[in-house]
């Protein structure tokens, strides 16, 4: 499977990914909310004309499935995609943000380095100065202020990942601890991370969920894959 994708967030976004991203929640015609994954296959169909589509629950409908009291992974996928949800107007702040400091990064560059080159170095062929990124070039993020909605949201999909076993233990704990990070309880994210097994601990987002934990930053952080 291709997970590239033109951006990766530490709480398991992804913008524009080659794979879908979500949680399987769908919403049938009938009104129930109920997970892909739970679908049973009957077989190919010869004719496929008035089968009911099974499209993605909108933001305002993810609401109403967490209140309808569902099973509790329909309630933990429900509430991940609200998570996301909740993110994303930051995720445009944290772009704007890193996109104007780049900038200004660049163009104090290029002051420092301003072509002097003559016409006649430039009839050889001499190259004008390239940019390259300062390593000590400032990196900052917007702050992030987390809205009571979005922090009952959180509060609830921790219990839940802590009360209900775990298919994949790594990522449960990683989510666990992206979840506490993102509301400042340091102890109990770092605690989640400690239980991720050594092997995942090779890859991202890992690394960075300790590194945003040693600074006590809460905000969720792009990476690349």
């Amino acid at each position: 499977m291709n997970f590239m994708a033109d951006e990766n967030w530490t709480d398991g976004w992804r913008e524009a990914s080659l794979m879908p991203n979500d949680t399987g929640l769908r919403r049938c015609q009938c009104g129930q909310f109920l997970l892909m994954r739970e679908t049973e296959s009957l077989g190919m169909a010869e004719h496929t004309e008035g089968l009911p589509p099974l499209p993605l629950p909108q933001p305002h409908e993810l609401g109403q499935c967490t209140a309808s009291n569902p099973a509790p992974a329909i309630e933990i996928a429900a509430r991940t995609e609200l998570w996301w949800h909740h993110n994303h107007p930051y995720r445009q702040s944290y772009r704007a943000h890193r996109a104007a400091e780049e900038q200004a990064t660049r163009q104090a560059w290029e002051a420092a380095h301003p072509d002097q080159r003559t016409w006649w170095d430039k009839l050889q062929g001499k190259p004008a100065p390239q940019y390259q990124r300062p390593r000590n070039a400032p990196f900052t993020i917007p702050p992030f202020e987390p809205t009571k909605e979005q922090l009952h949201n959180m509060q609830r999909l921790c219990a839940l990942l802590e009360q209900e076993g775990a298919e994949f233990p790594d990522y449960q704990a990683i989510t666990l601890s992206e979840l506490y990070r993102q509301q400042s309880l340091w102890a109990q994210a770092q605690a989640s991370l400690d239980k991720v097994s050594p092997q995942e601990r090779q890859h991202q987002p890992f690394g960075l969920i300790q590194q945003m934990l040693h600074e006590k930053t809460a905000a969720p952080i792009r990476y690349q894959a």
